[in-house]
């Protein structure tokens, strides 16, 4: 979805640009400008409420196992980084905690 709304709101901008040189004037590159700037807005707001601290019930069924399947092979730290991978923007700190619940 932000991939749509971000794509959406740059072609939009090329859109007015492209008009701006062919047809001069400022209506057509400011009425393009203007739905450019919404699908911006709504993708930036999208993403920061999409972007939550990663919580213990976030983990699905085959996430637990494979954490602990790595728990019981001694690799901790693996187990953390992994869970790092999974939820991208998760800090170390946050990560430890989650694995911690497992053991």
């Amino acid at each position: 979805m932000l991939f749509l709304l971000y794509g959406l709101s740059a072609l939009l901008c090329i859109a007015a640009l492209v008009a701006k040189l062919y047809f001069g004037g400022f209506a057509l590159p400011l009425a393009l400008l203007i739905p450019a700037f919404v699908f911006l807005v709504v993708g930036m707001l999208k993403q920061q409420r999409d972007e939550r601290p990663v919580e213990f019930a976030d983990l699905e069924e085959w996430h637990r196992e494979e954490l602990k399947s790595l728990l019981e092979s001694g690799q901790y730290g693996t187990a953390v980084r992994q869970v790092q991978l999974w939820f991208r923007g998760t800090s170390h700190e946050r990560a430890e905690e989650i694995v911690r619940r497992l053991t």
